[in-house]
């Protein structure tokens, strides 16, 4: 088995990163109301969610479990790291949903607001699988 400690403590830096840069913009977001007032910042969020939740799952199935083989299974990879963004991200609809009927608020707007947080979460979440698998193809 090769020595991956070098490369999981680039995806565990990349995972503090992103979970830094999420808290502050959702905090931005609470003292400017940025959602509203910038089209693209629920955009931006989604797709840095995706991509935070992709990276957990890189750091967990790759690095420390060793389950995929990023040279060999690409799509496979992909394809199941996709699917767990998109499990986190309808979870994450679904407690928006919850909150609107509990506070009566409109967090969801629509079925394309709802559909379209989930395209950007998947985008996210497969830029950096494939940002993970060049990395790991020394280019």
């Amino acid at each position: 088995m090769e020595n991956n400690l070098p490369k999981n403590r680039a995806v565990a830096r990349a995972m503090t990163a992103l979970i830094f840069v999420l808290f502050a913009l959702v905090l931005l977001d609470i003292k400017f109301e940025l959602i509203k007032n910038i089209l693209w910042y629920d955009s931006l969020l989604h797709m840095l969610g995706g991509a935070f939740s992709a990276t957990v799952f890189i750091y967990v199935f790759s690095c420390k479990w060793q389950l995929f083989d990023s040279k060999k299974n690409f799509l496979y990879t992909l394809a199941t790291i996709a699917g767990l963004v998109a499990l986190v991200g309808v979870t994450w609809e679904f407690y928006e949903f919850l909150i609107d009927a509990a506070l009566g608020s409109l967090a969801q707007p629509s079925l394309a607001d709802t559909i379209k947080d989930l395209a950007n979460d998947l985008l996210g979440g497969t830029i950096t699988t494939i940002m993970y698998f060049l990395s790991k193809l020394k280019i």
